[in-house]
């Protein structure tokens, strides 16, 4: 448990220090980067395996981001957006998943 909860906490404050630097709304995002890293954390936590605690938490924070997409009314619930949210899903899942296990295998 420690270890999705320390993930969710650094997940949330990267994407906060991402979002001041570039100026956006220091709130965008947050939610999903702390689901991201907490099922990050926790996998890795109960695994010790990186490379599943990197795309674990890659898929997770690209489906809860895409998820709030239709929660909150930005995107209409359609057969075309739900394909190109598949597709999001799937394509962020392979970079982010990749970009964090090389980040940490590297870093």
């Amino acid at each position: 448990m420690a270890g999705g909860v320390i993930g969710g906490i650094l997940g949330a404050g990267s994407q906060l220090v991402g979002n001041i630097v570039s100026g956006q709304k220091w709130y965008d995002g947050l939610g999903s980067a702390a689901i991201g890293g907490a099922v990050g954390g926790a996998v890795f936590a109960g695994t010790g395996n990186m490379a599943a605690a990197s795309y674990a938490g890659a898929a997770a924070h690209s489906v809860s981001s895409e998820s709030w997409q239709y929660i909150s009314g930005k995107k209409e619930l359609t057969l075309s957006n739900v394909s190109n949210s598949l597709l999001s899903v799937a394509t962020e899942t392979a970079v982010n998943g990749t970009t964090s296990l090389l980040l940490e295998r590297n870093g």
